[in-house]
């Protein structure tokens, strides 16, 4: 290597990298050397011998001590105007894709983005070339041919080079490389600077990218978090007409593309989707699968025939055929995902699996058995025995990340909401509950969850290592379940308190891990739910919501919390019976106003963005909160407008039993109430159906009691399931072999008759407000359980 030059030493790199005989020690040598020269020489390196050179290293996939040292001297070299000029556009645009794929294989192999000074100076390195290479692709994208400026705008992205000092904290982006910078604000401008250059240029040639090069653009401009709907529109119209094939990567990255940067065009979306062909997706590999679908259900994009796959709630005869799906690429783009992963679940990464399944849920779309194969890869088949000291007979859940966790949760959670809110024949809770043992089992349901709970407290350090949002799906998802884990509620509840106490006045905003307003009103809600809310709790979220809402006015309370939040807040601490007086000034206020002006429907609509007016759950909890302060004796300056709720909501004629609280105005009987009122008939009671317990001050009469002996002052409550939860603690997988008999009959009715033992089902949240509510009424009332009948 004595007398070997800088053009022959990277001649060299070149041949091993393209013929893939690459040598970990020839590499090392030839790269020692090649830094040797650079320091020594007086002469500067010719553009394509530095160029070359970086190109072989990422191509071979190797990862040099030298690597560095040469971007160090290469950063110097760029700073002489004259000699980069003198660079080609393609050895340009192919310095920038060697750099940003050696920065990422050296990650990839283990090295620390720990924020050491030795890495933000190395991250300085790499910043200054593509400041540089950034100016020249400004100066001259039309010199650039479109694979160059694919590649360039690529490598940005992949490098996460101006997305800004906050970006990372996007959900879309958290784990991608973001390289230090001495100047975020600086790069941001940069990289806008280059997409607004070369906009023009790439628009009136974009018939002449290639589908790679337009997906590469796609990619780059997601990575960078940089919306651009013009080009986005192209590229999907540029897709919808060509004749060539079009891979998974092109249609699964693409669309994953406009998602992460909340693009959400219909029609762009159907343009890609119309290109998909459902016999080559047996073809795709899982991530292009599961980022087709995560990218449908995150830009909210509506499948045509969304119950095609209901196979319990739908009759055959009511679902699509395959020749009616295919009219819809939506539609057809669920059924291929949906075929490939019950197909080949084990080929799916826990990311992927945990992506699709919540894209199925979000975009609203019901797969029995899409679900039901998923849970029994993980965690077997309930007919299945579990050995002793083991959870499962499966995959498990133990290698999953807790957000991974609790999107997983929130899907199976979703997949009954989904039943309840879009089917004549489940309503409520009931039809959570039931649409759970009819899709799944009880049994499986319950392995699946109790695996979940098990991986994130025995991986996230008393959970302190959840995301408020984490921690939020997981627990909404139980409650929406009716499943109670003590231990578990209790580390959430350490957690509420924990992050809650934080000095956020200190602060102009909250700190990464405090809840935001959905968050925060989910946990709540769901402590309710199971009836696990206290005291200590709701002092706590106190605080943090009279900070949040800053000077307390409608306007404030609003951009943090929505009328739906604000209701469930309301109604939870109705059911725990406390009432923080700050928060409750200020949850009431944020639903119907305080002042005269405030308390009219048409004022509070536009407040929260005309989201439909106050709902028959917000009408309802509110009722409830004062009819409770009053028997409580709880004296606070707060009143209902007058004729409160005429005009405020669907308060007239209501017979849906309401999802969130289970509070209703409803009177309904089932067919067990009658025969439990007869029998106490024959015993010689005088006993009324639905009995109206008259409340004695001026609000509405709204508890009622199933039946009522009201002369001897006897009241009695028939509670179907739909009044409690599973307490968990006692739960036991070797116990769990599936005994439930669920029927769907033609007919869409459901019979059921759920495995339930009594000892461990307790009153949930509403049957206890219920019920205390009763007592300070002076009287008693007696439960009847039962878990057989007909919905």
């Amino acid at each position: 290597l004595d007398k070997v030059t800088m053009q022959e030493i990277s001649n060299m790199l070149w041949a091993f990298a393209t013929a893939q005989r690459s040598d970990i020690e020839v590499f090392d040598q030839l790269a020692s050397k090649f830094a040797y020269m650079l320091e020594t020489n007086t002469e500067a390196p010719k553009p394509q011998e530095l160029s070359i050179t970086i190109w072989a290293f990422a191509t071979a996939k190797h990862v040099a001590k030298s690597q560095y040292k040469l971007l160090q001297h290469f950063a110097e070299f760029l700073d002489d105007e004259k000699w980069r000029k003198s660079f080609k556009t393609q050895e340009l645009a192919n310095t920038a894709w060697g750099i940003s794929t050696l920065i990422n294989q050296r990650r990839e192999s283990g090295e620390a983005n720990n924020g050491s000074l030795e890495q933000r100076e190395a991250d300085l390195i790499v910043m200054k070339i593509l400041r540089h290479l950034s100016q020249e692709i400004i100066e001259r994208c039309d010199e650039y041919k479109t694979q160059e400026i694919s590649i360039t705008i690529w490598a940005f992205g992949t490098l996460g080079f101006g997305i800004g000092r906050d970006a990372a904290k996007s959900v879309n982006i958290n784990d991608y490389i973001l390289l230090y910078s001495n100047d975020y604000r600086g790069d941001e401008i940069l990289v806008n600077k280059v997409l607004s250059a070369t906009r023009a240029s790439i628009m009136k040639r974009l018939p002449q990218f290639k589908e790679q090069e337009l997906n590469n653009l796609a990619h780059g401009c997601a990575r960078m978090n940089k919306q651009q709907p013009e080009l986005f529109l192209g590229i999907a119209k540029e897709f919808s007409k060509r004749e060539s094939k079009i891979t998974g990567q092109d249609i699964g990255t693409t669309l994953w593309s406009f998602a992460a940067t909340d693009f959400s065009d219909p029609g762009a979306f159907v343009k890609v989707l119309s290109r998909l062909r459902i016999d080559a997706v047996q073809f795709w590999n899982p991530q292009e699968i599961s980022n087709m679908v995560w990218a449908i259900g995150t830009a909210g994009i509506k499948p045509k025939y969304s119950k095609a796959f209901d196979s319990t709630l739908v009759p055959r005869h009511d679902r699509q055929s395959f020749e009616v799906l295919s009219r819809d690429p939506v539609s057809l783009a669920f059924a291929a995902a949906a075929k490939e992963i019950i197909r080949r679940p084990h080929e799916f990464k826990s990311q992927e699996i945990k992506d699709s399944l919540w894209g199925f849920s979000k975009a609203g779309i019901r797969h029995p058995l899409l679900f039901k194969t998923v849970a029994e890869y993980f965690v077997g088949s309930a007919l299945q025995e579990v050995p002793v000291s083991k959870l499962h007979v499966g995959a498990g859940l133990e290698h999953f990340s807790s957000q991974e966790v609790a999107n997983l949760c929130w899907a199976y959670a979703k997949q009954g909401a989904l039943a309840s809110a879009n089917s004549d024949t489940f309503r409520g809770r009931m039809g959570i509950y039931c649409s759970g043992a009819a899709d799944f089992g009880e049994s499986l349901l319950k392995r699946l969850m109790n695996c979940a709970v098990e991986a994130d407290l025995a991986n996230y350090d008393d959970l302190s290592k959840l995301s408020s949002n984490d921690i939020s799906n997981t627990v909404w998802a139980l409650a929406t379940l009716g499943f109670r884990f003590d231990k578990f509620l209790e580390k959430v509840e350490k957690q509420v308190l924990k992050r809650c106490r934080k000095d956020i006045s200190a602060h102009n905003q909250f700190p990464g891990n405090v809840f935001n307003g959905q968050e925060i009103a989910n946990i709540i809600w769901s402590f309710a739910t199971l009836d696990a809310i206290t005291a200590e709790v709701l002092d706590t979220v106190e605080s943090l919501i009279v900070f949040a809402c800053g000077d307390g006015s409608t306007e404030s309370i609003a951009r943090f919390l929505n009328r739906q939040e604000l209701a469930n807040l309301v109604w939870s601490c109705t059911v725990a019976g406390h009432y923080p007086p700050k928060m409750i000034k200020i949850l009431q206020r944020g639903l119907i106003g305080e002042t005269a002006d405030e308390q009219t429907p048409r004022y509070m609509d536009e407040i929260h963005g005309n989201d439909g007016g106050l709902t028959e759950h917000g009408v309802l909890t509110l009722i409830y909160l004062h009819y409770s302060m009053e028997l409580d004796d709880i004296s606070m300056e707060i009143e209902l407008p007058p004729d409160f709720p005429n005009g405020w909501g669907m308060f007239q004629n209501c017979d849906v039993l309401d999802d969130e609280s289970g509070i209703s105005l409803t009177v309904t009987k089932s067919k067990m109430q009658d025969n439990v009122a007869s029998a106490f008939s024959r015993l010689g009671l005088d006993v009324v159906d639905e009995y109206k317990v008259p409340f004695p001050r001026d609000l509405p009469d709204i508890l009622s009691l199933d039946i009522a002996d009201v002369v001897k002052k006897i009241g009695i409550e028939v509670d179907g399931p739909s009044h409690f939860y599973c307490s968990m603690d006692q739960w036991s997988p070797q116990g769990s072999h599936s005994k439930e008999r669920v029927r769907v009959p033609n007919n869409g009715r459901i019979d059921y008759n759920l495995d339930w033992d009594w000892e461990n089902y307790k009153s949930n949240g509403s049957t206890s407000l219920r019920a205390r509510l009763l007592r300070k009424l002076g009287g008693k009332s007696f439960a009847f359980h039962f878990g057989i009948g007909a919905l």
